[in-house]
């Protein structure tokens, strides 16, 4: 791959992140890491920060990581590269590594007039983020991130208040999050007199331009802090339209809507007008993945989850009943490690009495932290589907040979019932059969349904295209026709640009064996 024929990398690279093929774009952000230690000629900038570019609006933070710190090894970082590593950084939750990155490119000389902005931006980014990561993890917020971050904001926006758009739009949004929780900000303009500020301005841009996706996304919260539902919904409709709005920017709006702004599916005129639309933008836009909430698993049944085929309404109906059984594991500080599900007990140890226990991976829940997997005792099981979160009893079963951990919950998961599971092999069909994947690669329930087919398989593995992204690891796996558990998610695997799962079948001979 010599760096002269850069020109159809590049078009590897955004035909792979376009067919959402994440793991053969890692790979081959892999391939250009290794000849960047070895060429002697030095890969051009201009292309490594176009491809930053394209794995950001795929929300690909991982490669954007390990390219990035690559060329900060290197020497050769830019305000740019340093901007998109932090970014990544942040949305991977390392803020204080994304903070000392982006004080960098704010301390230097040579940081351009852009760089500077978008930093100060994200350094406002990084403690708003602090702040609702402590309200959802059940803390305190500190009411000194708010105030940082509501610093940050306005001071960039404040110096350029025509260009510096999205600052002052998240000066509003905190703004308002303040006045929800009590808090005084008597430096600022109220929400309601900058709202109307940022809105004027940019319809009078509107006037003799063209808005661009981040403008439109930014009259559409403000119409939400105008409380003018019906305008916002017509700008979410243009902002999910625009060829400019892929799947990094959609998710932040989605992300601020819920976070910030504190909008909900169900019984908030403006959560039901706004976050449909941005759900199924999102779905189209990274590969058939779509979030899913406890208030709306009865709804939007009917819609297309994927661009290649059609299902029943029972179909989904089936699918959305089984994410009741599905949990996310986390750390007693909040941290997400992965997930879990609901299992028969007598389904893998039939010698035992009948009861019901949460399976994982050996890498998430291991009680002697077999590669840095959390102790039991360190564990928080949290069923989304039913708003309820449960410690760890105690451990039953574990095999790092299989990846797999068996536990016992201190309670009873409301509405929730054992996953079924496929009694026999997986084979390898014509056309290849698909198998779908519902877990937990963030804080929200997430399925997993487009380019899913299954790649190879034997007694001891099972690959599949499924999508998936970190925190998936202890995923179910299910095949397509009736929701039936084939395998447990365990990784994704490089050498055959695929992810990877245990069969259920050789779960069953492993813990019989070991019984």
């Amino acid at each position: 791959m010599p760096w002269n024929d850069l020109p159809a990398l590049d078009r590897k690279l955004t035909e792979t992140l376009n067919a959402f093929d994440w793991g053969i774009a890692a790979a081959i952000i892999g391939e250009v890491v290794t000849q960047m230690r070895t060429d002697p000629d030095p890969i051009p900038l201009v292309t490594v920060n176009r491809m930053l570019r394209r794995l950001r609006r795929k929300r690909q933070f991982a490669p954007i990581q390990q390219l990035a710190e690559e060329v900060i090894a290197s020497g050769r970082a830019t305000g740019e590269v340093r901007r998109h590593y932090a970014q990544a950084l942040i949305d991977n939750g390392r803020l204080p590594r994304a903070e000392q990155e982006l004080m960098v490119i704010l301390a230097s000389s040579t940081s351009l007039p852009k760089d500077l902005s978008e930093a100060q931006g994200l350094i406002g980014r990084v403690y708003k983020q602090r702040y609702v990561d402590a309200t959802r993890a059940g803390f305190s917020p500190s009411a000194g991130d708010l105030q940082r971050s509501l610093a940050a904001y306005w001071e960039k926006y404040d110096q350029n208040p025509s260009a510096n758009y999205w600052h002052g739009i998240n000066v509003v949004a905190l703004l308002a999050r303040a006045t929800r929780d009590g808090l005084s900000t008597p430096d600022y303009p109220s929400v309601h007199e900058l709202a109307g500020r940022i809105v004027a301005s940019i319809e009078a841009v509107e006037e003799d331009n063209e808005l661009n996706a981040w403008q439109i996304a930014t009259a559409m919260e403000g119409h939400v802090a105008l409380q003018d539902p019906e305008r916002a919904a017509l700008r979410a409709l243009e902002y999910t339209s625009s060829f400019d709005a892929d799947a990094f920017e959609i998710f932040s709006t989605q992300r601020q809507l819920r976070e910030v702004w504190g909008l909900i599916e169900r019984g908030d005129p403006m959560g039901e007008r706004l976050l449909p639309i941005l759900d199924a933008a999102l779905l189209r836009r990274q590969g058939g993945t779509i979030t899913i909430t406890a208030v709306e698993a009865n709804r939007r049944l009917e819609e297309n989850y994927g661009n290649d085929r059609f299902n029943t309404v029972a179909w989904f109906q089936d699918g959305l009943d089984r994410c009741r059984s599905i949990a996310r594991v986390a750390s007693v500080g909040g941290a997400g490690k992965g997930t879990g599900w609901l299992v028969n007990s007598r389904d893998f140890f039939p010698a035992e009495p009948e009861r019901t226990l949460l399976i994982t991976n050996a890498h998430v829940i291991n009680a002697k932290g077999f590669r840095n997997a959390l102790h039991p005792e360190d564990a928080k099981v949290q069923f989304q589907m039913s708003s309820v979160t449960f410690n760890v009893r105690r451990e039953v079963w574990s095999c790092p040979d299989v990846d797999a951990t068996f536990v016992e919950l201190n309670g009873t998961v409301p509405n929730a019932t054992p996953l079924p599971l496929y009694s026999r092999k997986v084979r390898m069909t014509v056309p290849p059969s698909r198998v779908y994947i519902i877990g937990h690669p963030g804080d929200v329930l997430m399925f997993s349904l487009q380019d899913s087919q299954i790649v190879q398989c034997t007694d001891q593995l099972l690959h599949y295209r499924t999508p998936t992204q970190g925190g998936s690891s202890g995923s179910p796996v299910f095949e397509a026709m009736g929701w039936r558990v084939v395998a447990l998610h365990h990784a994704a695997v490089d050498s055959v640009s695929a992810n990877e799962g245990i069969p259920i079948a050789r779960l069953r001979e492993a813990t019989v064996i070991s019984t």
